[in-house]
């Protein structure tokens, strides 16, 4: 009877070690990003999400076609996560994140308690979600923080831009945008490039946005919304008005990236609707996000570069 009593209890203790271990290797540490981590449920639960953001079936193939993008993801992240931990910064815009999810529920023609209850029926918190949010919103209060002394417009500067787009033609062209941004590493940026187009042409632009954009608009498809052509770089709407909607342009270089863009849809706006006050105060927007984008992407590059990121 003692014998038994002992198999039955090894039995019992050796399949809640085999449980435990399943769980470890179910949940095992995958990415090292300074001082955090990246698991196989992160993963998981990234996958997921960017699904539901695009309003995805949630399928075999759709989560193969979406993992690189999740880990891409994850580790961008987790970069952003051990700057903003170095500076102690958790300042954020509350009014940006509730602002998003109306426009997250909105995108996807449902209500926020239904967005909510997506999330639950796919065993992802949603409170963890918004967690995830939050640190791009803390991202860009230290980048305020530490740039905002070298954002200030040119009063020479406004008043050369507002008389360029007020001396343009009656009919203004808009552009609905779409991009694939990549690293500017010049060591292997072509083989790269190539494997873009070449997905966009066996494929189509969206699955080479999944593959390959480092962008956070990788999320939406790579669609970054409407522009109008006189707020465009001098090089992008040249390089806009040589292609139609629906195609692709080339490679167009900064100092930290690469981009190609996607005319989605093109529309013309009469220049009489517009208010000189109104245009100004959204010139000097424009001005100050383009500077802040710019050293938000430099800072970003110069923090990922002298962090160690371990695939294990």
């Amino acid at each position: 009877m003692k014998s038994y009593n002992f198999i039955k209890l090894f039995i019992v203790f050796f399949l809640l070690s085999s449980n435990n271990l399943l769980a470890n290797i179910k949940n095992s540490i995958i990415v090292k990003v300074g001082s955090e981590i990246i698991t196989n449920i992160d993963v998981e639960n990234e996958v997921k999400t960017l699904l539901i953001l695009n309003n995805k079936i949630i399928n075999q193939a759709n989560i193969n076609n979406t993992k690189k993008v999740a880990v891409r993801s994850l580790v961008r992240r987790l970069v952003k996560k051990n700057e903003i931990n170095k500076f102690k910064i958790n300042q954020y815009n509350e009014q940006e994140l509730s602002e998003y999810q109306i426009q997250l529920a909105k995108k996807l023609n449902i209500q926020k308690s239904e967005l909510i209850k997506i999330f639950n029926n796919n065993n992802i918190s949603y409170e963890n979600f918004l967690e995830n949010q939050k640190i791009d919103l803390i991202w860009n209060t230290l980048i305020y923080s530490m740039y905002q002394s070298q954002i200030a417009i040119n009063p020479l500067e406004l008043e050369n831009e507002i008389s360029r787009r007020l001396k343009i033609e009656t009919q203004i062209k808009k552009y609905k945008l779409s991009e694939i941004e990549i690293v500017n590493n010049q060591s292997n940026n072509q083989v790269i490039l190539e494997d873009i187009y070449k997905t966009i042409k066996n494929e189509n632009f969206e699955s080479a946005v999944k593959k390959f954009s480092i962008s956070t608009s990788n999320i939406n498809n790579g669609d970054i919304g409407w522009f109008n052509e006189e707020a465009l770089t001098p090089i992008l709407r040249d390089e806009l008005s040589k292609i139609k909607k629906g195609q692709v342009s080339r490679p167009i270089r900064s100092e930290v990236s690469v981009t190609i863009f996607k005319i989605i849809d093109i529309r013309m706006n009469n220049k009489k609707d517009f208010n000189i006050d109104e245009l100004k105060n959204k010139i000097i927007v424009e001005l100050k996000e383009k500077k802040l984008n710019l050293f938000s992407r430099s800072h970003f590059s110069n923090v990922e570069n002298s962090l160690l990121i371990k695939f294990l």
